[in-house]
């Protein structure tokens, strides 16, 4: 993967043939994402003391998956997020930060260590399954603690998720309520643009079934490793290569990209 400047060109020139029918839906998806939100990469101590307050408020308070008692000052961290990239999501309304997400790396000091997902797991990907032979384990990350805070995540069926659903189309909602079911979407594309920028061939996430085949909607081909497991709710293993994170992007997600990938580099 080659690192990134303004935007990534190498998922340029590999959308599908759709730009006539594309070019309202391209303008729109972007404005509707940058009228309400901004990626803010989290590059300072500051920042990323807000994503661990955020996770504290989601994953302790609001969901109840982590123990308070465990972090007395009231910021939600693990092994794991000192060889992370970390990126929050404004409200520009409010001027206040309701989400994030990070892409765990290799850890350079323990360069054979497993990855979050393959510890729940217990399997190695990296060196077992077939799709991931080519790969060596310093070019992959993870996806992970995609965090929303409750008053953009309550819609139908999300109290007790993370993250607020991505909508297929079908039951859109009117107002900027219509545009919550991009947050998870600009998330996602998020750390995907921040594994670009550091050279990551592929990335795991952990995920509902579901929420793979909506993100296949959009272009992104997840690839399910395993059976489900029951971990707050039924998860799978998923991967996704460079190619296939942008190898089938209709305009509108290229030009979403683009925006977002603007804000990371």
């Amino acid at each position: 993967m080659e690192a990134l400047s303004d935007t990534p060109e190498s998922c340029r020139g590999q959308t599908t043939p759709k730009a006539t029918a594309a070019e309202a839906n391209t303008r729109e998806l972007v404005d509707s994402f940058s009228q309400y939100f901004e990626i803010v990469p989290a590059t300072t101590s500051a920042l990323q003391e807000m994503v661990f307050r955020i996770r504290y408020q989601v994953y302790a308070e609001e969901l109840g998956w982590e123990d308070q008692t465990q972090f007395p000052a009231e910021l939600e961290k693990d092994e794991y997020d000192d060889h992370s990239l970390h990126c929050l999501l404004k409200h520009k309304l409010s001027g206040s930060y309701i989400g994030c997400v990070r892409l765990v790396q290799n850890n350079p000091e323990q360069p054979h260590a497993w990855f979050p997902i393959e510890q729940t797991f217990d399997t190695d990907f990296v060196q077992t399954h077939p799709s991931l032979a080519s790969h060596h384990r310093h070019q992959v990350g993870e996806i992970s603690r995609i965090a929303v805070l409750s008053s953009f995540r309550h819609r139908h069926g999300e109290k007790n998720k993370p993250n607020t659903d991505i909508e297929d189309g079908q039951n859109a909602q009117s107002g900027e309520r219509r545009r919550f079911p991009h947050i998870a979407l600009g998330l996602y594309l998020a750390a995907g643009a921040m594994g670009i920028a550091n050279g990551n061939t592929c990335v795991f996430a952990m995920m509902e079934p579901k929420l793979a085949r909506r993100l296949r909607i959009f272009g992104i081909k997840f690839e399910q490793l395993s059976d489900p497991i029951e971990h707050r709710g039924l998860r799978a293993p998923f991967v996704v290569t460079h190619e296939n994170f942008c190898g089938s992007f209709a305009p509108p997600m290229t030009a979403l990209l683009d925006h977002i990938s603007a804000s990371v580099a």
